[in-house]
């Protein structure tokens, strides 16, 4: 899959959600004058009609809890792949970094956790204010079939939702982690990478080959592993 299907995937997700909710309001709005109307009629009727109440139906909005519906469920592990997991995770090659899962949608497995195995990891220097900035590498991932964690200091609400939606719609192995500048710079070492700074970001000049490649992270609310680089 190309970048440039991708990018039409993105905006025809976003763009069929603004207009559910678009039209969603024009129905509550329409309905809510409707229901005035009603009520300026009947003020020289009846008194018993003027008491009768108009039934008047809540907004229809496009909630998270609409988006989630859809959503593939959390896979579970077997006691025998929590055991191997734990394992890992205390193992001395593992290292423990202190950067968080950015949003409980993001997770794979349960226990709010992200367990993605040979990612490739794009650790920002900054923060992230636009999802174009990520979208090469992402359409990249994406043909190619890979997963890929996303490490920044801060990234805009707007590109978070919609690496979540390209996330939970399948389109997207992907994670974000969010973290300080230490615990950045040492998830950046533990993969074999370096910080990208935005303006290589903004002129597509990061391949997935320039990013580190671990053989598992894991990353939680609280923390995120490395589990051992690949060579």
């Amino acid at each position: 899959m190309s970048p440039a299907v991708i990018v039409t995937i993105i905006l025809v997700v976003g763009i069929a959600l603004v207009i559910a909710a678009t039209l969603a309001d024009r129905r509550s709005a329409a309905r809510l004058t409707k229901a005035d109307d009603t009520e300026i009629s009947s003020a020289g009727a009846d008194p018993a009609a003027s008491e009768k109440p108009v039934p008047i139906e809540p907004p229809a909005y496009i909630t998270s809890e609409q988006l989630l519906r859809g959503a593939p469920p959390a896979a579970r592990f077997s006691p025998d792949q929590e055991r191997e997991l734990a394992a890992q995770l205390t193992a001395p090659s593992t290292v423990r970094i202190d950067c968080r899962l950015a949003a409980p949608t993001l997770a794979t497995h349960t226990g709010e956790r992200a367990i993605l195995d040979q990612p490739r990891v794009l650790v920002c220097a900054d923060g992230i204010g636009q999802f174009r900035e990520v979208l090469p590498l992402l359409g990249s991932a994406s043909a190619d079939m890979q997963a890929l964690v996303i490490a920044a200091p801060t990234i805009d609400a707007d590109a978070l939702q919609t690496i979540i939606a390209n996330k939970l719609a399948g389109k997207l192995q992907v994670c974000v982690v969010l973290g300080g500048a230490d615990a950045l710079a040492e998830l950046a070492a533990a993969v074999g990478s370096r910080p990208a700074p935005l303006a290589d970001r903004q002129a597509g000049a990061i391949a997935l080959t320039d990013l580190g490649r671990p053989t598992r992270l894991v990353a939680s609310p609280s923390a995120c592993w490395v589990i051992s680089a690949v060579a």
